[in-house]
């Protein structure tokens, strides 16, 4: 029931219902906590909604969590990297998509053009919007 719940609450997020999405996030985790997907999305949902800087720490927490879980996946720094330039920690987002850039390249992964496009962001000081990546 808790792959149901996850899942779920995974649809929400992408349809921008981010609080309700938040609740059954951390339901289903309380009953599966190595859900490494539903942990980005519980932050994804948690950085939609930051009003305050605390909000977005609470974000980059979840994400952590979702790293030491599977820190394979590109994604998870990308969406590191955008947290933390939202919160001004320019040199930890800076780290972060270094690493996940990396990982996207030698995965050659779809995920890769989202990264790099970060990556211009961040690093190279390119205009763009910084998104987060489910």
């Amino acid at each position: 029931m808790a792959a149901v719940t996850l899942d779920f609450a995974w649809l929400l997020e992408r349809l921008g219902e981010h609080e309700e999405a938040s609740v059954l996030l951390k339901r289903g985790l309380q009953k599966k906590p190595t859900a490494v997907y539903a942990w980005n999305a519980l932050a994804v949902a948690i950085a939609a909604r930051a009003r305050r800087k605390i909000d977005l720490e609470e974000a980059l927490n979840v994400l952590l969590k979702a790293i030491e879980l599977d820190p394979s996946r590109p994604e998870l720094w990308s969406n590191a990297a955008a947290v933390s330039w939202s919160a001004e920690e320019h040199e930890r987002a800076k780290e972060a998509i270094t690493h996940g850039k990396l990982l996207a390249s030698i995965q050659e992964r779809p995920v890769a053009m989202s990264v790099s496009a970060i990556y211009d962001v961040i690093v190279g000081g390119l205009p763009g919007q910084i998104q987060l990546d489910l």
